[in-house]
């Protein structure tokens, strides 16, 4: 009687196990976001760069070689939005770093020409 019950504890305790294991693996995937394409990845970086990331407003953005191009306007201080402005936005050499953003008409003029 006593290895039935021993067989029947240790087999409640594998299952159990088992379901926990399941519900934290679901609890992982849920809260991991969703893979982040390469045009959303600019528009958070240069967001990042603006005094109001929430308003940002992009256009004409392109893909030069291994830069990203394109124009951003958002709000300032007071509420209003500020014109257009050039931007460029590259991989760095490094996997730490990630993207640089420039506003800079320099780098502009070489990586976006």
């Amino acid at each position: 009687m006593r290895n039935k019950t021993s067989r029947y504890a240790l087999t409640a305790t594998v299952l159990s196990a088992i379901l926990v294991a399941v519900v934290i693996v679901f609890a992982v995937r849920e809260k991991s976001p969703p893979p982040m394409g390469p045009l959303e990845a600019v528009y958070i970086a240069v967001s990042q760069k603006l005094a109001d990331p929430e308003s940002a407003r992009f256009r004409n953005v392109t893909k030069v070689d291994d830069t990203y191009c394109g124009e951003v306007a958002s709000t300032d201080e007071s509420g209003e939005y500020s014109s257009f402005r050039q931007f460029m936005v590259r991989k760095t050499e490094s996997k730490k770093f990630g993207l640089v953003v420039s506003f800079l008409d320099e780098h502009i003029e070489i990586f976006c020409r």
